[in-house]
């Protein structure tokens, strides 16, 4: 049961999920592609391409690669 309280903070949706923190995580075998791909010493850019080809539907920005990336060297060190 929902018990609205306050329905003028009511927002229209997105049209698209680019820039959403949801759409844009990395599932699971994109974080482990991310990090083989890194390893071949390959750009962010065409990490980023290359997810995009496998899946046209990809929201994922390249702040969140960059991310990615920084995280898996850190866990390294």
């Amino acid at each position: 049961m929902l018990i609205v309280i306050c329905d003028g903070h009511n927002y229209e949706l997105c049209d698209s999920l680019i820039g959403h923190p949801y759409a844009t995580k990395l599932k699971l075998d994109e974080h482990f592609m991310v990090i083989d791909i890194t390893n071949s010493l390959v750009k962010s850019t065409n990490i980023l391409l290359n997810m995009k080809e496998h899946d046209k539907d990809n929201v994922t920005t390249i702040r969140q690669i960059y991310s990615d990336r920084y995280a898996c060297k850190r866990s390294i060190k």
